[in-house]
């Protein structure tokens, strides 16, 4: 049961619940972030620790340490990009890396 304080959201493009649809946006981001996380040839893997990244397909939209910063620039964009493709990733830092790695 949930109280006032909380409220039950559903995205609206991930298909129905249990159906096994998934939408295009989804695979769309999905593919993003594989691609971000699979490494690009000749990029450092720690150019962005600690950030926030906007991907959208293979390119890099924008990165900041604030996430809600970063959504508000996103946002800003408006129908110039399609915002339901554009995912966000942390990168964790190196420190964080290894106190996660440590337990």
């Amino acid at each position: 049961m949930l109280d006032d304080a909380t409220t039950a959201t559903t995205p609206t493009d991930v298909g129905e619940p249990d159906s096994g649809e998934v939408s295009e946006d989804t695979i769309a981001r999905m593919k993003s972030l594989q691609w971000f996380s699979s490494g690009r040839p000749g990029d450092d893997p720690w150019e962005f620790e600690g950030m926030h990244v906007a991907i959208l397909g293979e390119e890099i939209l924008d990165t900041d340490r604030d996430v809600e910063e970063l959504g508000r620039r996103i946002d800003a964009r408006g129908d110039t990009i399609p915002q339901a493709r554009v995912i966000f990733h942390y990168v964790p830092t190196r420190l964080e890396w290894l106190l996660y790695f440590s337990k």
